[in-house]
Parts: structure tokens; C-alpha cells; sequence
């Protein structure tokens, strides 16, 4: 199901194109849809939603992107938090050590950054590389690709 790229494409032209009522229309759908505790799809609408929301000023100007109401999404207190932080960590840090469907993911995520970066590093301009990180390993992942990125030459 490739649902949230296609209504954010949409919304995407729609923005480009000048037509707010559009906007408008794709922002309450996807405000609709997203949710943070749902699969993969649900998240990535909520963050993107939550990115282009913030861009609409600079791109459509402030009074127009004051006219598009971004829907409220609340972010539940997810039941980790309540525990105590170190046991959390450990446990944690634990699981991805001893479940085997952590370390190929993350390793082909770091993969494709650090080619991302000799590939901008390569191009005449070098743009900048934006990551984010939804959360859902709560920061496992970056040990690994800080230390790659420390072995890269001229960093």
C-alpha cells in the first residue's frame, strides 16, 4: 500500500500549483489517516504531514499558510516511558542484541546514508543530508553509523 506517498504527492503539487482548497483537502485526509502508533505508512504520514506543514509558510507565504488548517495529531505517552530509564535501556540494548531482525536492517540503512553522503560528497554541490529518525529503535542504530561516518575519509 503506497497510499501516503501518493495523497502527499498530491498535496505536494497541489501546493506547487497554488491550489489551496486542494491543499486543504489532502490536509485533512492525511490528518485523518496518520497516526503515530500505527505500521510504518501511518508514521511516515504523520512526520511528513508534520514536514510539509512547516514548509507551507516559506513556500506559499505565511498568509496562505495560515489559511490551511493542519490537523492536531497527539502523540500518545507511549508505556516505555514510564520505566525506569536505565532498565529500559539495558533491556533494549539486550533485544536488538539477541533478536535477528535488527542488525541487517540497520546495517543496510547505514549502508545507503553513507552512500547518500559520497554521493552529495562527490556532486559539485554539496548539499546537505537530512536523516530522521522516527523512533522505532529509540537510537540503537546510531552508534554503528557514527562510527562509520568517524572512518570516512576527510571527516
Amino acid at each position: 500500500m503506497r497510499w501516503m506517498e501518493h495523497l502527499l504527492n498530491s498535496c505536494v503539487v497541489a501546493v506547487e500549483a497554488g491550489n489551496m482548497l486542494r491543499v486543504q483537502h489532502l490536509f485533512y485526509v492525511l490528518g485523518e489517516l496518520e497516526s503515530f502508533s500505527g505500521n510504518a505508512n501511518y508514521r511516515l504520514a504523520t512526520h511528513r504531514l508534520r514536514a510539509l506543514a512547516r514548509r507551507l509558510p516559506a513556500t506559499i507565504g505565511p498568509m496562505a499558510a495560515a489559511a490551511v488548517r493542519v490537523p492536531a495529531c497527539e502523540c500518545p505517552t507511549p508505556m516505555f516511558t514510564r520505566a525506569e530509564p536505565r532498565l529500559f535501556c539495558a533491556s533494549l540494548i539486550r533485544f536488538h542484541e539477541v533478536s535477528p531482525w535488527f542488525a541487517p536492517p540497520n546495517a543496510l540503512v547505514n549502508v545507503a546514508i553513507m552512500h547518500a553522503l559520497t554521493c552529495s560528497a562527490a556532486a559539485a554541490a554539496h548539499r546537505p543530508l537530512h536523516v530522521i529518525d522516527l523512533g522505532v529503535s529509540h537510537g540503537v542504530q546510531w552508534p554503528t553509523l557514527l562510527e562509520s561516518l568517524t572512518r570516512q575519509p576527510g571527516s
